[in-house]
């Protein structure tokens, strides 16, 4: 894990640093091949389409910086694998390996398997009053 003061400094170094602790199913072999725009179907009622975004990434919450793998982005919301449950109503700091820091307020999120847990995130505007 990292400190907690290089919080604001994280460069691609340190995302390749910092272990991930996600433990993909091996059926998902090619989880990192996914690319582009998400298909829709016909009652999809989204506000905004979804991308694939595989990568690493970071969550920070309360102060603990953890390696997560997004799996997808719209431009209001987020889909990543963690290594540990986050209960809805959290608010963890996504951080994308471009800079990008944005908050997000967790809606769902199921196990897979052990050490692999699929959240959906909402982005929220960082001076909302929601509690976490």
């Amino acid at each position: 894990m990292l400190e907690i003061s290089n919080e604001t400094t994280i460069t691609p170094e340190m995302f390749e640093r910092l272990p991930c602790k996600v433990n993909l199913p091996e059926q998902w072999d090619n989880f990192f091949d996914h690319s582009g725009k998400i298909p829709t179907n016909f009652n999809d009622q989204r506000q905004f389409p979804r991308f694939y975004l595989r990568s690493k990434a970071i969550s920070k919450l309360d102060g603990q910086l953890d390696c997560i793998y997004i799996k997808d982005i719209s431009r209001n919301s987020v889909a990543f694998l963690h290594y540990d449950q986050m209960f809805p109503l959290k608010r963890p700091v996504i951080m994308l390996p471009n800079g990008t820091q944005r908050q997000a307020v967790i809606i769902r999120c199921r196990r897979i398997q052990q050490g692999c847990f699929e959240c959906a995130a909402k982005f929220v505007d960082e001076s909302s009053s929601e509690d976490s």
